[in-house]
């Protein structure tokens, strides 16, 4: 469904790493960056999108860290679709957010561009044809590629 014939009724969440285990504040601003731009594709293809790396930059040390994430949370809450970031697999942080979203049988895109094709076939909804969803378990750190048909 499109909102006045040109944004689309859909919330998407962009899901990757803030933080490095290192704390170089390099890696942050380079994630920061790569969430950026997905959520700039996805809002250019008239997607309304959140991207918390924006919503809270450089707010570290302001709250505590488990303000963040858990506020994250219940945004993701409010969303209709998750699309990740590179280094997804290495972030905590961001595997609680897919599970969230799983549990809530959102879908889970590994690419934007994935994202988008099936927000414009307007299946988004119809979570039985996501073609990839992405789960990886944070107690045992293995991957594994859930394909639906």
């Amino acid at each position: 469904m499109e909102v006045g014939g040109l944004m689309k009724d859909v919330v998407v969440y962009v899901a990757g790493p803030y933080r490095c285990p290192e704390g170089h504040e390099w890696n942050v601003i380079n994630n920061i960056r790569a969430a950026e731009y997905i959520a700039l594709e996805l809002w250019r293809h008239n997607i309304p999108t959140i991207c918390p790396h924006k919503n809270t930059a450089f707010f570290g040390g302001a709250c505590d860290d488990a303000t963040w994430l858990l506020g994250d949370l219940i945004i993701i809450g409010r969303c209709d679709i998750l699309v990740l970031v590179r280094g997804w697999e290495n972030s905590i942080g961001t595997i609680a957010e897919i599970h969230k979203a799983l549990d809530q049988k959102k879908p889970v895109f590994p690419n934007w561009r994935d994202a988008v094709n099936l927000i414009y076939k307007e299946k988004i909804y119809d979570t039985g044809r996501v073609e990839q969803v992405v789960r990886r378990s944070a107690d045992s750190h293995e991957r594994s590629l859930i394909i639906k048909r």
